[in-house]
């Protein structure tokens, strides 16, 4: 069959989502040919797909038969139309703007993919449900400028990576194929590494370097003692002025997909003025320091042109958190807060994005200070910042703490009059195996707040690089972590767009990636252990990254969290669970609790498991091809993952029964679960280690986290449930 596409070719967004159109149009045997938006009046095809925006006259027509109000369609929204006759056939593709109409072309080649053929397309019409739909991506610039917490293998094998510009033209068409139009490249204290500041142009740092030997230990950004600056390698030569051609050719590819760039920062931070003659320091009353940082935010914006804003975050330094929240506030307004109001002194009309976390201070501070920055009462370019889910998204899907006491009612009543909050979704759950669960995502991102509290959300993790993937064994590359997880980043790109995507949809994307195996089973035995890593969170809850990490069954505070962690700790706050010892003390005294206990919970783990392994069973591994293999390991070691868990927590049950009754029964129960349990992790570190390397990660402190070795402290459960 023959096709043309018809489209405008000066539009970027346009023009890249029309040639991925077209590369599937071939895989189907279709004859492409392409023509200029301009010669839409000449073309004779009998088939054509036509991609513009509502402001073209002929879409103007289709615009108003599909909407009488003519105020649907709006900026990244898309209608999909079809007109046929018995001369012609046109698809047309119109969007609220070029993003919207790339959106559509996008959204085009997706339907044929998983169709194989166009035959079934004619009328789709969607705006975006969340309007800032971003990633949140801890960038290693530097050894001298470092990310929150570099000290890991991912962080550490990424820093030269992200001086590639190949990589950032991968990674940022993947977000544009999943629907992403955000981008936060988060920072200790970028300024030297993107930079020179008139002022201070001996700050501007020319190469890329990384530490030699072992990478530094520090755990957050507070600790940098162990950064010895006269043990660095240079990994890439670039000059100042290479770093910032570089970064600008980036902001205007991501311009070109319709992605918008933000910095964020901690403070207060001078990682790379070392060697500098400026007496710059940490202190909270440096003049010269104030100084540099409020030249540094004004230079910024003066040398990027496309950079659409900044975030700051009033801690971690030693200096900002033990400060009040007035003082901080006050030197965080005196440098971000003027400097922004420099740049726009030079740019007047230019749209300058500024959020503010709101951690280690309060609205009503904050509020007081940045009041002042132009614009303030009149648009909506200020916003908050909050985590949403502390550092588990995968927990609930409507979590009713944002962090410790503060609800997410009480947070978004105290905003500022007519202003937004930005939530930062952090997924320091899964860094390795593969997720999948639609059903999850729609109901998490539907519970979000509404539109009018609502700017957008980050998501992203603070433990891990989503950069180019080191960890994984039996691989001829290193692919981008946005890729090998294509699937998740689908889900929650797609879904963040349009919530009534059905699931049928997703299935159908896995079975166009990997056509020899049933799509239904395998969409169901993905979704099903997806469901694990949030059953056991919220049932064994640890608010920060760093206490919990479920992959390993550990965290930075305990190491591996044996059978007496599981016992004493509590649940997910706000939800209807009920832990070992309130359910123990209850069944021993004949008390009736409300809400899910922790054998309930334990049959859970287990059914999700249990449904995966059996659904495997059908797929013939013969028929699959290498991805297809990685997949299905990862789907075997979550199913393997999730039985462990169920027995630990029914072995913990037992074991907490024993001991408050000393019923033998108890205690034999105890043994046998756990020695289940073991069972389950043996096989589970068997499928893992066959895919990943042991790994250093950020949070979890300096230990390496390998599965296999873990079998030690697994089996000392069986051990202590012995020995009562």
């Amino acid at each position: 069959m023959e096709f043309q596409i018809i489209h405008e070719k000066s539009s970027k967004p346009i023009a890249f989502a029309a040639l991925e159109l077209k590369q599937v149009m071939k895989q189907y045997n279709y004859l492409v040919s392409e023509f200029s938006l301009s010669e839409l009046e000449d073309a004779e095809g009998k088939n054509q797909v036509i991609i513009t925006t509502r402001n073209h006259s002929q879409a103007q027509r289709i615009v108003k038969k599909a909407d009488k109000t003519h105020n649907f369609l709006l900026k990244e929204g898309y209608y999909i139309r079809r007109e046929t006759s018995a001369q012609l056939t046109r698809i047309w593709v119109i969007g609220g703007d070029e993003v919207g109409a790339m959106y559509g072309a996008l959204e085009l080649a997706e339907t044929l993919r998983t169709e194989t053929n166009l035959n079934g397309v004619y009328s789709i019409s969607k705006n975006p449900f969340i309007k800032n739909r971003g990633i949140k991506f801890n960038i290693p610039l530097d050894a001298r400028t470092p990310s929150y917490a570099d000290n890991g293998d991912a962080a550490q094998s990424n820093i030269k990576e992200v001086w590639e510009l190949n990589f950032w033209i991968d990674f940022l068409d993947e977000m544009a194929r999943d629907h992403y139009n955000v981008l936060s490249l988060w920072n200790l204290h970028p300024f030297p590494s993107l930079i020179r500041v008139p002022e201070y142009p001996e700050i501007a740092l020319d190469d890329v370097k990384k530490e030699t030997g072992k990478f530094p230990q520090q755990i957050s950004g507070q600790m940098k003692e162990s950064l010895d600056l006269n043990n660095l390698e240079t990994i890439k030569k670039m000059s100042i002025q290479d770093k910032i051609d570089f970064w600008r050719q980036v902001m205007r590819h991501a311009k070109n997909r319709g992605i918008d760039i933000y910095i964020f920062t901690w403070n207060i931070f001078i990682y790379g003025t070392e060697n500098s003659k400026y007496p710059i320091t940490d202190s909270i009353d440096n003049d010269i320091t104030q100084d540099y940082f409020r030249k540094s935010v004004r230079t910024l914006f003066e040398t990027y042109p496309e950079l659409a804003g900044i975030g700051v975050t009033a801690g971690e330094s030693q200096q900002m958190i033990h400060s009040s929240p007035e003082e901080a506030e006050k030197w965080l307004w005196e440098t971000y807060g003027k400097g922004i109001k420099d740049a726009k002194e030079k740019e007047p009309d230019r749209q300058i994005n500024f959020i503010h976390r709101q951690h280690h201070s309060n609205n009503l501070t904050i509020t007081k200070f940045f009041k002042e920055l132009p614009d303030f009462e009149t648009d909506d370019t200020f916003s908050m910042c909050f985590k949403y889910s502390w550092a588990h998204m995968y927990s609930s899907e409507k979590p009713r703490l944002l962090i410790r006491d503060t609800s997410i009612n009480d947070f978004l009543d105290d905003l500022p009059e007519n202003k937004k909050t930005w939530l930062t979704l952090r997924n320091d759950d899964y860094y390795l195996l593969r997720w999948g669960d639609p059903d999850f995502a729609r109901q998490y991102l539907t519970n979000l707040p509404t539109a009018d509290k609502l700017a957008g959300f980050l998501m992203g993790p603070d433990g891990y690089v989503w950069g180019k993937e080191s960890a994984c064994k039996n691989r001829k590359d290193n692919p981008l972590y946005i890729k090998r997880h294509w699937y998740s980043f689908r889900i929650w790109g797609l879904l963040a767009y349009d919530p009534t995507i059905p699931n049928s949809k997703f299935r159908d994307m896995l079975g166009s990636r990997y056509a020899k195996v049933s799509k239904n089973v395998l969409y169901h035995a993905l979704s099903s252990v997806s469901k694990i890593f949030p059953e056991i969170t919220k049932f064994h809850w640890r608010g920060p990254d760093y206490q919990w990490y479920p992959e390993a069954c550990y965290s930075r505070s305990d190491g591996f969290h044996d059978v007496n962690n599981f016992i004493k700790n509590g649940t997910m706050p706000g939800e209807e669970l009920i832990s070992i010892e309130d359910y123990v003390e209850a069944k021993l005294n004949n008390k009736t609790l409300s809400g899910k206990d922790p054998i309930r919970v334990a049959e859970c783990l287990k059914q999700y498991a249990n449904m995966g392994i059996r659904l495997l069973e059908e797929i013939r591994l013969e028929d699959a091809n290498n991805d297809l293999d990685f997949l299905l390991s990862d789907i075997r070691s979550l199913a393997n993952l999730g039985l462990y868990y169920g027995d630990k927590l029914l072995g913990a049950v037992y074991l907490k029964l024993y001991r408050e009754t000393k019923h033998r029964e108890y205690k034999n129960q105890a043994i046998n679960h756990l020695n289940l349990a073991s069972s389950h992790w043996s096989m589970y570190a068997f499928l893992f280690s066959q895919q990943y390397h042991p790994q250093v990660l950020s949070r979890l402190g300096s230990e390496t986290v390998d599965m296999i070795k873990l079998q030690e402290n697994v089996d000392l459960d069986i051990k202590i449930a012995v020995k009562e």
